[in-house]
């Protein structure tokens, strides 16, 4: 891997609170044959009480029913921005749904595939960011089912959107933990989305934090990903950010390590 446009280390992964919330649970998407029939066959009308269904879920634990309405609504966009909010929401309140959540993990992405709006791009990312906070087999698998591509591309996307920036930038720091994510992440061009919003949003403390996490977990042990992130411009854009929050202790020591990788 010598092209830098094509073991665990010192950045914990990050996670998101959830929003809490309430609501109803559906159970088993393969339970309730006829309920699931009756989805897939709706008007707009009963698309908007899936929607209400899907809203009333935050902050539940189980991840069936949303993960089951998405699947089943594929083609409305608002379906699925509310189905990535509710199962970001359960996974902050749930551990055991990770297990789940990460082996439908391709329901996730085909929504940001379908979708390029910054509703389903930035609670898309949310999920991906947790799954990715959990261990190494799913930092491995969400990368496995496409997950890097497709945060490059929500950050490439909607590059004025300082949520997706941060979000996109923990989803690939949290996935550049695992070794063999780290060249992924730079092959997909994620090392140069990251910059790009760092330079674009040099005020923004998680894009800057999340940010340089990237760089360091990206550069952590092989010199040609170093290589890599320094001719990102990490150099530059770790000394701007650590001028801009001098009192910021993460930013400080995220900093200082990026410069002893790559200064």
């Amino acid at each position: 891997m010598g092209n830098c446009h094509s073991a665990k280390n010192a950045i914990v992964p990050i996670d998101e609170k959830g929003i809490g919330g309430s609501g109803e649970s559906f159970g088993n998407p393969h339970a309730d044959s006829r309920r699931g029939s009756a989805l897939k066959d709706a008007g707009d009308g009963e698309v908007v009480e899936v929607q209400d269904a899907l809203k009333r879920m935050e902050g539940k634990t189980e991840p069936w029913t949303a993960l089951r309405m998405m699947h089943l609504h594929g083609a409305n966009a608002d379906v699925q921005g509310t189905g990535c909010r509710v199962l970001s929401s359960i996974l902050s309140s749930n551990q055991q749904a990770h297990a789940v959540v990460v082996t439908n993990v391709e329901t996730v992405i085909r929504a940001m595939r379908a979708h390029r709006g910054s509703g389903v791009q930035e609670n898309a990312c949310r999920v991906l960011m947790k799954l990715a906070a959990q261990n190494n087999w799913q930092e491995l698998v969400v990368a496995e089912k496409g997950g890097v591509e497709a945060v490059v591309s929500a950050m490439r996307s909607h590059a004025s959107h300082a949520g997706i920036q941060w979000r996109g930038s923990g989803a690939l720091m949290n996935l550049a933990l695992h070794k063999k994510n780290k060249a992924k992440v730079v092959e997909a061009g994620g090392v140069q989305q990251v910059a790009a919003a760092m330079a674009a949003h040099p005020t923004n403390t998680q894009v800057q934090e999340f940010g340089l996490g990237v760089f360091l977990n990206v550069a952590w042990h092989r010199r040609e990903l170093q290589a890599c992130v320094m001719e990102a411009g990490a150099v530059t854009l770790t000394q701007r950010a650590m001028a801009e929050f001098p009192a910021h202790e993460d930013i400080q020591r995220r900093g200082r390590l990026v410069l002893e990788k790559v200064g």
